[in-house]
């Protein structure tokens, strides 16, 4: 039987439910939105009249697998009896495409997938899974899987590439997100976000790796006319870490703010004099989760900026592009149904990449701009390092 089917796991969710709604669209009766409870699911397929077809599947219900004392991961191969096992839990010979919105513990099930042949599509933001999985590229998979898709990662990722052609050495590359703190945004993203306040990560300064802490060293960043200045601080988005391995570049950081500059600067300063140590109090986290989930006191908009510092014409100059739009977790599912698209009706090579290796920032922004509002500019040196008349598009 001809692989057809697109399995959304997490489909019943706040991000899998418009990702489901644009893929049934195109590709009627065969978008199922999977998750554990099935009472869920079976509820969202009815206010999609059926488009949208339930899935009971719990992604820790796979296969055990035997290990030794000596067991990496990376060296894990899914044997023919261990697929078979799979298939007794569901008829994945019929799907051609997973796209997982929950964080998973392990990469069996991805393994799986690109060894029975069925393409794969993450939206995680944990860099500790993602290199995971590049760890496991292999001449020998059926499949393709795709990382980094989504907004950040995801459009930052393919925002930096395309401001990086416009120069002819990069030096140094500085992404910029801007969320809204009005967007209602659902529960697992919440307390992501909350966690990474308190946590450390590495980033590459000038080609070495270096640790540094989450919500520290600020920056002001002008996202155009939609989201004027804003304070930015370092945070643990994934993109900085995937462009980082994936580049030539010897900078690369990544930070974050919010739309209201005020509670950007109190989030700042709790991390100063270290409110954050806290969090690995369990009543604190909670609460700390339940004040987010309850602060609607900005609006639903979100800016990303890329900014390059490099050579054009033997002259140091620093350029820069953004995007801004409504509703952050709107434009993670419309990033994802479009690559989606791409990967399913085109043959793109076997293996695992990040988005920006195999998906350019044309193919994603002309159908971004069928659905959704965006606001996108250039500036030019905006940081006076050098006069430029470079004539630069986005």
């Amino acid at each position: 039987m001809e692989k057809e089917q697109i399995v959304v796991v997490g489909g019943y969710g706040s991000v899998g439910q418009t990702i489901c709604q644009r893929l049934s669209e195109l590709f009627p009766e065969q978008v199922y939105a999977a998750g554990r409870n099935i009472a869920r699911a079976e509820q969202f397929s009815r206010t999609t009249k059926g488009k949208v077809k339930p899935l009971q599947w719990d992604i820790k219900q796979h296969p055990a697998i035997t290990i030794d004392h000596d067991y990496t991961e990376s060296h894990v191969i899914i044997q023919p009896h261990i697929q078979e096992q799979f298939e007794q839990l569901y008829q994945w010979s019929n799907v051609k495409l997973v796209i997982m919105c929950l964080d998973q513990h392990d990469t069996i099930w991805v393994q799986y997938c690109l060894s029975a042949g069925i393409h794969y599509i993450d939206i995680s933001a944990k860099d500790s899974f993602l290199y995971q999985l590049e760890q496991l590229n292999s001449a020998s998979w059926q499949a393709t899987a795709l990382l980094s898709v989504g907004l950040a990662p995801g459009l930052t990722n393919l925002l930096a590439q395309h401001v990086c052609t416009l120069l002819d050495h990069i030096d140094q590359l500085e992404l910029s997100v801007v969320l809204g703190l009005g967007e209602h945004h659902g529960q697992a993203a919440i307390e992501w976000t909350v966690d990474q306040l308190n946590t450390s990560f590495s980033v590459k300064k000038q080609g070495e790796w270096s640790e540094v802490h989450s919500f520290t060293e600020g920056r002001r960043v002008l996202l155009g006319t939609a989201l004027p200045y804003q304070y930015v601080y370092r945070f643990p988005f994934s993109d900085q870490q995937a462009l980082a391995r994936t580049t030539e570049i010897p900078t690369i950081s990544t930070r974050l703010g919010f739309d209201s500059v005020a509670i950007t600067r109190i989030i700042a300063s709790l991390q100063k004099i270290g409110c954050f140590r806290l969090l690995s109090i369990s009543w604190i986290r909670r609460a700390i989760v339940a004040i987010f989930s309850n602060m609607h006191i900005g609006s639903e908009q979100y800016g990303i900026q890329a900014e390059v510092i490099g050579l054009y014409d033997n002259q140091l100059v620093s350029v820069s592009g953004w995007l801004t739009g409504y509703r952050q977790s709107i434009v993670t599912a419309e990033v994802t149904a479009i690559v989606a698209e791409i990967l399913y009706t085109s043959n793109m090579p076997y293996g695992i990449y990040h988005l920006q290796q195999q998906i350019s920032w044309e193919q994603v922004i002309t159908r971004l701009q069928q659905v959704i509002h965006i606001e996108w500019g250039i500036e030019h040196d905006p940081i006076d390092r050098a006069e430029s008349s470079i004539s630069v598009q986005l």
